[in-house]
């Protein structure tokens, strides 16, 4: 009967390690799989920037101000500025100072 004991523990030990083995792997390979999601998240959520970013940079470049040269009363302020600031003479910093 003894021996019936032991053949039977020696088995129980054999499949409680092999348990506890296959827990270990399972529990990596939930790690490896919570980290290749998160790898994935973080890729996917840098591709999503990236696309915002360009549809910002593009609605940027569509909706900035610009010159109205069509309207003829800008257009000639502007060109009434351009040469009034072409006759201008350029002043040193010295003769500020002495005017």
């Amino acid at each position: 009967m003894p021996e019936n004991v032991n053949a039977l523990s020696t088995t129980r030990n054999r499949i409680e390690h092999m348990v506890e083995g296959l827990e270990g792997i399972s529990d990596a390979a939930d790690a490896i799989h919570t980290i290749t999601e998160e790898t994935f998240s973080i890729t996917k959520e840098i591709d999503e920037i990236k696309k915002t970013k360009a549809e910002f940079q593009k609605h940027l470049q569509e909706k900035a101000p610009q010159e109205q040269l069509e309207n003829e009363v800008v257009a000639k302020e502007l060109k009434q500025q351009k040469a009034v600031a072409d006759r201008e003479p350029e002043h040193s910093p010295e003769q500020e100072t002495r005017g």
